[in-house]
C-alpha cells in the first residue's frame, strides 16, 4: 500500500500527472501489484493551522483500518506534514520524498530527490534570445515556496538585469502592467494560485490570463507551461520527475532501506521552446542554445 501526498489542490497538473506515473509503474514493478492511494493539501487555499489538524483527523479516520508501506511526500508542506504526524499516521513507515532543498534536520527512514525549480536558467536561455534583454518581470503569489526560490535563484542576476517582482497583485492591476512594460522585457511566470485580493486560481488558468496581456515574451520553468502562451525556458519535466519517484519508491518497496539510499538531485531539466511563440516575437532560431527543443 502506498500513499501520495501532494501541496496543490486535486485538479492541479502535477496530481494529474503523478496520480497518471506513479501507479502505472509501481503496480508492473510489483509482484503482488500496488494498492494506490493519494491525498492533496489543497495548501494555497487551507493554509491554517486548524485545516492541517482537520486534515490529520480525516485521514486518521479515514485509513485506520489501513497500514502503509511506502509514504510518498511530493513537496515540502506534504514532508513536513509527514514529519508531524509520523507516530500518529506513519510509524514506521518509509518515507520518499521530492522537494527544492535538502530538510533540515534530515528526516529519519526516508530517501528522495532534491531538485530546485530552474528560475536562473529560464533568465538566461530568455538572455540567449533576447540579446538586449534588460529587464525581468516576475509574476507569483507573494507568499511560500515559490518565491522564495525565485528570489533566492535570481539575486546573482541582479547586478546585470533590473528584477521587478509583481508578487501578490490583484489581478486587474498586474495585468495593466504587463500591458504597458517597458522595451527590452522578458515575464518570468512562476506561479499564481492566490492573488492579492484572496481569489484563488488554478495556476495554468492564470498563466493564460498573463500570456494573454503581456507585451512582452514570456517563460516559464516547468513543462505543464508550455502550450500556454509562454515562449519556453529551462522546463522540468514531470513526467521525468514521477519517473524517477517511482523507480526509487519500487527500491524501497522491495526491501532497501531508505537510509541506505543516498539523496540524489537529477537533472529533470531541458531548453524547451515553442515555436509559435518564437514567430510571433520575431525571435530567429539561429538564437537557440544547442540541445534547445522545439
Amino acid at each position: 500500500r502506498v500513499l501520495t501526498l501532494y501541496a496543490p489542490r486535486r485538479d492541479s497538473q502535477i496530481v494529474t500527472v503523478g496520480d497518471r506515473v506513479l501507479p502505472n509503474l509501481l503496480g508492473p514493478g510489483l509482484p503482488e501489484g500496488v494498492d494506490y492511494f493519494s491525498e492533496a493539501l489543497d495548501q494555497s487555499r487551507f493554509f491554517d493551522v486548524d485545516y492541517q489538524r482537520a486534515f490529520r483527523d480525516s485521514l486518521t479516520l479515514k485509513y485506520a483500518r489501513y497500514r502503509f508501506d511506502l509514504v510518498v511526500a511530493v513537496g515540502e508542506v506534504p514532508l513536513q506534514f509527514v514529519v508531524r504526524n509520523q507516530d500518529l499516521l506513519f510509524k514506521d513507515v518509509p518515507i520518499v520524498y521530492f522537494i527544492e532543498s535538502a530538510p533540515s534536520p534530515p528526516v529519519p527512514n526516508s530517501t528522495g530527490l532534491v531538485v530546485d525549480m530552474d528560475f536562473a536558467g529560464t533568465v538566461r536561455f530568455a538572455r540567449a534570445l533576447q540579446p538586449e534583454l534588460r529587464h525581468v518581470f516576475v509574476v507569483t503569489s507573494a507568499r511560500g515556496t515559490f518565491e522564495r526560490r525565485a528570489r533566492s535563484q535570481l539575486r546573482a542576476l541582479e547586478s546585470q538585469l533590473q528584477v521587478t517582482y509583481l508578487s501578490g497583485l490583484t489581478t486587474a492591476p498586474l495585468e495593466a502592467r504587463l500591458k504597458t512594460l517597458p522595451p527590452q522585457s522578458m515575464v518570468l511566470y512562476v506561479n499564481v494560485d492566490r492573488d492579492g485580493a484572496g481569489q484563488n486560481y488554478r495556476p495554468l488558468d492564470y498563466l493564460d490570463r498573463v500570456t494573454a496581456v503581456a507585451n512582452a515574451p514570456v517563460y516559464s520553468w516547468v513543462d505543464s507551461a508550455m502550450g500556454h502562451g509562454i515562449v519556453g525556458g529551462s522546463l522540468k519535466s514531470q513526467p521525468a520527475q514521477f519517473n524517477a519517484l517511482g523507480e526509487l519508491s519500487l527500491r524501497v518497496l522491495r526491501g532497501a532501506s531508505p537510509a541506505a539510499i543516498p539523496v540524489s538531485s537529477p537533472d529533470l531539466n531541458d531548453l524547451h521552446v515553442d515555436w509559435r511563440e518564437l514567430r510571433r516575437w520575431g525571435i530567429g532560431e539561429d538564437r537557440l542554445p544547442p540541445g534547445s527543443v522545439v
